[in-house]
């Protein structure tokens, strides 16, 4: 209930002075095994994936914004976020993000591991295929047009879910390569960029 009502009253405050328009979210399922893959250009980011639509997703964020207490508090208890060691090949936010989605939260990664400096997208890490692969999850490409900026409208658009099969994530060999590359073309064509 305490993050509903902190979402509650941050939602018109953040909406207002960060416009975010979202395009496909009657494509965002209501309940499943999902995890939701974007592209990343600014901070601003996860907070407008989580208050432009009603589900709960339990972000994979990166460890340091966990040191400072009251914001490791907000993220991590009341938005459902968990602290990723990015470099390290961290396990445990691999096993952190299926716990997430097993209790029946959305995940949320940026499988590029960092904000784009240039905007144009980079290439995607394959923590989200391994957690889809390790779950079953199905995985909703979600493409930002632009780096929000205070009182600039950004368009957030949610494409097609893909199930573990399009992906090649099922039986005894998943083919993590496939479904990353698969993900990230997903993703470009939501965000209007060309795969490189």
């Amino acid at each position: 209930m305490t993050d509903r009502i902190i979402k509650a009253i941050l939602r018109p405050f953040v909406l207002l002075t960060h416009p975010c328009k979202l395009v496909g979210k009657e494509k965002i399922p209501a309940g499943g095994k999902v995890i939701l893959c974007a592209n990343h250009l600014s901070n601003w980011d996860p907070v407008l994936l989580l208050l432009a639509q009603p589900r709960r997703i339990a972000f994979m964020a990166k460890e340091e914004l966990f040191r400072f207490k009251p914001l490791g508090w907000l993220i991590g208890r009341v938005f459902g976020a968990f602290p990723v060691a990015r470099g390290k090949g961290d396990t445990g936010a691999l096993d952190a993000g299926a716990r997430a989605i097993e209790s029946g939260d959305m995940m949320g990664i940026f499988p590029e591991g960092t904000r784009s400096k240039d905007g144009r997208l980079m290439r995607f890490k394959s923590g989200a295929a391994l957690i889809a692969a390790r779950t079953g999850a199905s995985v909703l490409p979600v493409g930002i047009d632009r780096r929000a900026k205070a009182f600039r409208r950004v368009t957030v658009t949610v494409g097609d879910l893909i199930t573990p099969e399009e992906l090649h994530l099922t039986g005894d060999a998943p083919d993590l390569r496939y479904a990353t590359r698969l993900m990230r073309e997903r993703v470009a064509a939501l965000s209007g960029q060309e795969v490189v």
